[in-house]
C-alpha cells in the first residue's frame, strides 16, 4: 500500500510536507480565548458515514484533528458523539506532551461532555480513565440530581434549563481556566455553538466524496445563521482539503 500523501499547505504561505509540529504552530497561532470548531463533511455536506464521522475521514483529518487537540485546553463534544465515534480516555502523544510542557500547559486537555440527560456510564474509559478530571455539562434539574457514582468520576456542572446553553457551557469553561476550546461536535451542538455565535474559528477537513443518506449536516437547523467568514488557511494532502476560516466580526 502506499503511502498516505503528506500534508501541503497552500494558504497563507505555501509549504510542502508540514509535520505536526507545523500544524500545532499555525493552530496555536490565535488569541488567548478562542474556540475553534473542528469537524469533517464529504462534498454533499454529510458528517457521517454509517453513523461516524470518522469513517469519512483519513490520515489528513486524524492529523489535524491531533494537532487542535496539542494545542486546546479542553475539547467540547456531545456525549452522543463521544459514544458513537468510540471515545476513550483523552490523552495526546508522547510528542504532544513534550510541546504542552515546553508552554507551560497541563500535559493533556481535559474531555467536557454535553449531557442534557446525563445518560452516561461512570465506568466509561473516557470517563474513568480520563488523566484529567472530565467535565460534563448539563441542565441544571439533572445536575441537581446527579448519580454520586457519576459525581465521584467527573464535575457536573449545571449549564442550561431545558437543554445545556452554549453560551452557559463556555462561560463554564472559562471560569475554569480553560480558554482555548476545541468543539468537536456533533452535528446538533455544532449548529448550536455556531447559532450563538460562539465559534471563532472552523477547521473542516473536505472529504472527496459524494455521502448522500440521511446523515447530518454541518450547520443544518432551524434558523439560519449567515455568519460572515474569512478564509484563515487552506491545506491539501491528496484529494483532502483543510479549510481553517475565522469569524469576521465587525
Amino acid at each position: 500500500m502506499p503511502d498516505a500523501p503528506g500534508l501541503d499547505r497552500i494558504l497563507p504561505t505555501p509549504a510542502t510536507a508540514i509535520d505536526d509540529d507545523d500544524l500545532a504552530a499555525d493552530l496555536a497561532d490565535v488569541a488567548d480565548r478562542w474556540t475553534r470548531l473542528t469537524m469533517i463533511a464529504s462534498l454533499d455536506g454529510a458528517t457521517a458515514h454509517d453513523g461516524a464521522s470518522g469513517d469519512l475521514g483519513d490520515d489528513a483529518d486524524r492529523r489535524m484533528l491531533a494537532a487542535a487537540r496539542r494545542v486546546a485546553d479542553v475539547v467540547l463534544v456531545g456525549a452522543g458523539t463521544a459514544r458513537s465515534e468510540g471515545y476513550e480516555e483523552l490523552v495526546v502523544d508522547d510528542a504532544a506532551v513534550a510541546w504542552r510542557r515546553a508552554r507551560g500547559l497541563a500535559d493533556h486537555p481535559v474531555l467536557a461532555l454535553v449531557s442534557g440527560s446525563l445518560d452516561l456510564d461512570p465506568a466509561h474509559p473516557m470517563l474513568r480513565d480520563a488523566p484529567r478530571r472530565p467535565i460534563v455539562l448539563t441542565t441544571d434539574a439533572a445536575a441537581a440530581a446527579v448519580d454520586p457514582e457519576l459525581a465521584a468520576v467527573a464535575d457536573v456542572v449545571a449549564a442550561g434549563g431545558e437543554h445545556v446553553e452554549p453560551r452557559r457551557a463556555v462561560a463554564a469553561l472559562h471560569e475554569r481556566g480553560l480558554a482555548r476550546i476545541q468543539c468537536e461536535g456533533g452535528p446538533s451542538w455544532a449548529y448550536a455553538m455556531l447559532a450563538a455565535d460562539l465559534v471563532d474559528e472552523t477547521c473542516l477537513t473536505v472529504a472527496s466524496r459524494i455521502e448522500g443518506g440521511t446523515s447530518g449536516r454541518l450547520g443544518a437547523g432551524d434558523e439560519t445563521i449567515a455568519h460572515p467568514m474569512r478564509l484563515a488557511a487552506l491545506l491539501r494532502a491528496g484529494d483532502t482539503l483543510v479549510v481553517r476560516s475565522t469569524r469576521v466580526r465587525t
